[in-house]
């Protein structure tokens, strides 16, 4: 895997190095300057109609109407008068909704960017900037229910969590805009931005309005009953640049793309709450961040599949923390795919999980014989150098199940009484990964005793460690950035604490490579294992 793991390392760090060059120009499109000296300076240029100033003095209305056609509004439910297309601004809006809508019918939300007039009618406006949405969806109701309580309880509860989807009112509305004029280079004007563009009789194009359709979240929906006579909207508008304008429209259609490839609403939300409300300079930040966890994650792996490869023995290392591993991370996978987290979050984990699998394999010797039709699986024989690492092991975990097993049960008793779950399988799944976080650290704990009773870190896969150490610092800041359940959260910060400890210990137990350690076994300046008794058959060969 040497070369071949060299030639994919390089062709991700140039993957990731052309795709931050592309964001860049994405988000900083080229201005267009002048010609000095002639008599057009700005023929090659396209130009805004409005002056800088204007762009402060303009109005702002939002209609209502049960069609799609702006022509026939209903009502108007916000009027502006002195707007501003370069100041934030946010209103809670009161929505009537009619008899129609009420009954599973829809309703359309028009914005009218135009200048400041005394004309009811915005179409009689002398120019209009119109965006349209429909603000109402169809979506399933949330189901969560305490799983223990009286018979009279379970029916009413049945009763009104069916599994049917009903009309749902979008609750938030972004409105964006390009505060002030931009001078783009005719020629290369991104196609984007030319789809929202109305131009003047003078070939010059009016300001850059746009309804948000990232802004709309499946946590936002608000459930519309019979009952329901009228409904909050709270209206934001936010002043972007060009560039971060350009990204967004460029996100919207990659993120319709993924929904074609079978990618859930709630994996989408994941990367709008991510991206929708960050500052540009911060997007460009994490994107580069993000290429750099990635490269890190694949240089670990290559590592750590390069170590336990050649691994022939478990001398120094902790069967039962990696037997745990795998436990914890299956129940990690199967709890993040019940609470419908982010596929950022789960892939990662799935594919954790195969890798931990792989190891136990090298862990127990597991070997396939085929006797008659069926292949046998057999176990290899642990050697005295194991089992003496095996009898540290047990020592260091003797005392933690007294500990572990009561808070585990006291812990899924408390959620089964007062915590609500969709279902009892939830319930099972949060309450073992509940128990995985929390102690996840405990079961870290026999190979840092290991390390201390043996004194040495020689048998550590130390490039991996250092690898994840840096990953594990960037998943905090991740944490706060991704939807994942808060016990997973906390978990990243768990994983900082057993990293600063190993670090400690090899700071404690430094490896001197030009000795044999206490398991026989000396280090060549390339870093790989040299058994002493072939060293010394080599020098009477010489």
């Amino acid at each position: 895997m040497g070369f071949l793991g060299n030639v994919a390392t390089a062709i991700l760090i140039a993957y990731a190095s052309y795709s931050i060059y592309l964001f860049y120009h994405l988000i900083y499109p080229e201005k267009c300057v002048p010609r000095p000296g002639t008599r057009r300076p700005w023929i090659a240029c396209l130009r805004s109609e409005l002056e800088f100033d204007d762009y402060t003095k303009l109005q702002l209305r939002l209609y209502t109407s049960q069609s799609v056609s702006s022509r026939s509004l209903r009502s108007e439910i916000l009027h502006v008068d002195n707007f501003s297309m370069q100041q934030y601004m946010k209103q809670i809006v009161e929505v009537p909704l009619p008899a129609k809508t009420r009954k599973n019918g829809s309703l359309w939300l028009h914005a009218f960017v135009l200048p400041q007039v005394n004309e009811s009618n915005p179409f009689k406006a002398p120019w209009h900037l119109l965006q349209t949405a429909k603000m109402t969806v169809y979506h399933v109701r949330k189901r969560h229910r305490v799983l223990i309580y009286s018979s009279d309880q379970r029916s009413e509860q049945n009763t009104t969590s069916e599994q049917r989807p009903v009309s749902h009112w979008r609750s938030k509305v972004t409105l964006r805009g390009v505060g002030e004029p931009f001078p783009f280079v005719s020629r290369k004007v991104p196609p984007e931005l030319q789809q929202l563009m109305i131009y003047s009789e003078r070939d010059r194009y009016y300001p850059l309005f746009y309804l948000d359709w990232l802004g709309f979240r499946t946590d936002d929906l608000v459930e519309i009953t019979a009952n329901s006579s009228t409904v909050n909207l709270t209206m934001t508008y936010t002043p972007t640049s060009v560039g971060h304008l350009h990204f967004l429209l460029n996100m919207r259609m990659s993120l319709r793309q993924l929904k074609a490839w079978g990618f859930k609403q709630s994996d989408i939300d994941e990367i709008l709450n991510m991206m929708a409300d960050l500052d540009i300079q911060l997007l460009l930040l994490t994107l580069i961040i993000s290429m750099v966890h990635a490269i890190l994650d694949f240089l670990a792996f290559r590592n750590d599949v390069n170590f336990w490869r050649r691994k022939t023995d478990m001398q120094g290392l902790s069967r039962r923390t990696i037997v745990w591993r795998l436990f914890s991370e299956i129940v990690i996978f199967l709890n993040l795919l019940d609470k419908r987290t982010s596929l950022l979050v789960v892939v990662p984990v799935g594919i954790s999980a195969l890798i931990e699998a792989w190891k136990l394999t090298k862990v127990f010797k597991v070997s396939f014989k085929r006797k008659g039709l069926l292949p046998r699986m057999e176990l290899g024989l642990a050697t005295s150098d194991e089992s003496k690492s095996d009898q540290l092991d047990s020592e260091g975990m003797h005392y933690m199940n007294y500990v572990m097993v009561p808070l585990v049960i006291i812990g899924a008793g408390y959620s089964l009484a007062f915590v609500p779950h969709t279902s009892w399988y939830s319930w099972l799944l949060q309450s073992m990964a509940n128990g995985v976080y929390a102690f996840g650290f405990l079961f870290m704990m026999p190979q840092l005793f290991i390390n201390y009773r043996l004194k040495s870190v020689a048998h550590m896969p130390w490039k991996t460690f250092m690898y994840k150490a840096f990953n594990t610092f960037i998943d905090d800041v991740f944490a706060f950035v991704f939807r994942m359940p808060t016990s997973h959260r906390l978990a990243c910060f768990r994983d900082d604490v057993i990293f600063l400890v190993y670090l400690y210990q090899r700071w404690l137990y430094p490896v001197d490579k030009s000795r044999v350690n206490e398991f026989g076994v000396s280090y060549e300046k390339n870093g790989r294992p040299n058994d002493p008794r072939t060293w010394k058959k080599s020098l009477k060969k010489d």
